[in-house]
């Protein structure tokens, strides 16, 4: 393979960022769809909250102990039959709708499904891209997909209320049952390597407690876990406090608040652009933690400006700074770990990501009335940028520097 050939002349890699893209538009208009169907047809408030309970707990729960299942068996199949799940389950509310019968239940339906394959789906897709991508090309590979993905996620909402307004939602919930097959075919496409693991040998049990023992026993893993865990607490904080940010502090409209709600991915998808394009001139910890560093700054910022020009500013640069973070430490992640162990490591970083972000909102929600909502900005910039700094200064973590881990994914 030439080290100058872009990771788009890979097939499978181009397969698999087809059917990430596919994937995420119809995930996004789904759930849309979804929660504007529900509210219609109950116009509670305590429906939307349980609507997305039910997405979010078998999702955490089965987060626990689905690694080895991952690390078992076909990564590509996992992917293929989850977006096939997917898709079919979609259809179900447009049955009930043809035959006049439409019910709640359906909706929970789909997203308890949606749960379950969801904690399926993403340590699949983290474990199987080394694994048809060059070592050399990972950082500019996840580039893509997270870039793309940020892109589909920035668009979809803007997009799924304009297909649902024209097209009506029978037919937006068949629209995005197709997307998710259309996904299915392209992952189908995809050439995986067969490996041949020694899991099976191992019991689940055994195997998830090895997976544990792993991830708690590298400094690499525990410390990134860490960083990435405040930067999901902070979010959760921050979905408390926005909207009286925006409306109280900034005099702002609703309006405004959409415009805040955008700059953020806006900027996300221009710096996971910028981080495909970044060369190596510099060692990757600070290319890594600078990231880190620069999104807690913009957190701290919020707690200061006054106009909401600047506050729009502050979210850009966050989204612009926060994929150097992210894919670098993506990137990292698979180089280091063993290809036997991947889908129980990325299962076990997949669980502190979601489990730290409802603490960060359940904290919020309790101390915003006293502390007030500047403080709150200023204390979730310094959580993030000052363990960033340290990370940065501190000859200890030498370690996250990629050259001086040994790379074992094999």
């Amino acid at each position: 393979m030439k080290e100058n050939q872009h990771v788009f002349s890979n097939r499978s890699f181009l397969c698999l960022w087809l059917g990430e893209t596919i994937s995420e538009l119809g995930g996004a208009i789904g759930a849309l769809c979804n929660s504007l169907l529900l509210y219609e047809l109950t116009g509670s408030k305590s429906a939307m909250g349980t609507l997305w309970l039910t997405y979010f707990i078998p999702s955490l729960i089965l987060q626990l102990f689905i690694g080895p299942f991952i690390d078992r068996i076909s990564r590509k199949y996992i992917m293929l039959w989850s977006q096939i799940l997917r898709g079919m389950v979609f259809f179900i509310p447009v049955l009930l709708m043809f035959s006049g019968q439409i019910e709640i239940w359906c909706l929970f339906i789909i997203q308890i499904v949606l749960g379950i394959l969801q904690p399926l789906y993403v340590p699949a897709a983290s474990a199987l891209l080394p694994t048809i991508v060059e070592h050399n090309k990972l950082t500019q590979a996840n580039a893509w997909l997270d870039g793309t993905v940020r892109t589909m996620s920035f668009l979809a909402p803007t997009l799924g209320g304009l297909i649902i307004a024209y097209i009506g939602a029978s037919s937006t919930y068949i629209m995005v049952g197709v997307l998710f097959l259309i996904s299915a075919s392209s992952l189908a496409y995809l050439h995986e390597p067969s490996v041949t693991h020694d899991s099976k040998k191992v019991t689940w049990l055994k195997q998830i407690i090895s997976g544990y023992q792993y991830f708690f026993k590298q400094r690499t893993l525990i410390w990134l876990g860490f960083f990435t865990s405040l930067v999901q607490f902070s979010v959760g904080v921050t979905m408390v406090i926005n909207v009286p940010y925006i409306i109280e502090e900034l005099s702002g409209t609703s309006f405004s608040y959409g415009i805040f709600m955008g700059s953020f991915p806006f900027g996300y998808v221009i710096g996971s652009f910028l981080v495909g394009k970044w060369g190596n001139t510099w060692p990757q910890r600070y290319v890594m933690l600078s990231g880190l560093l620069m999104g807690g700054l913009s957190f701290f910022l919020l707690g200061f400006v006054t106009s909401f020009p600047l506050a729009v500013l502050c979210e850009i640069l966050g989204g612009i700074c926060f994929p150097f973070f992210n894919i670098h430490q993506t990137s990292l992640l698979q180089k280091i770990v063993p290809s036997h162990l991947m889908g129980q490591i990325f299962s076990v970083r997949l669980f502190l990501i979601r489990a730290t972000m409802p603490l960060g909102i359940l904290f919020a929600g309790q101390i915003v009335e006293i502390s007030g909502i500047r403080f709150l900005y200023i204390m979730i910039g310094s959580i993030i940028l000052i363990p960033a700094l340290f990370g940065m200064l501190l000859p200890f973590f030498s370690f996250l520097d990629e050259e001086n881990n040994s790379v074992t994914n094999t």
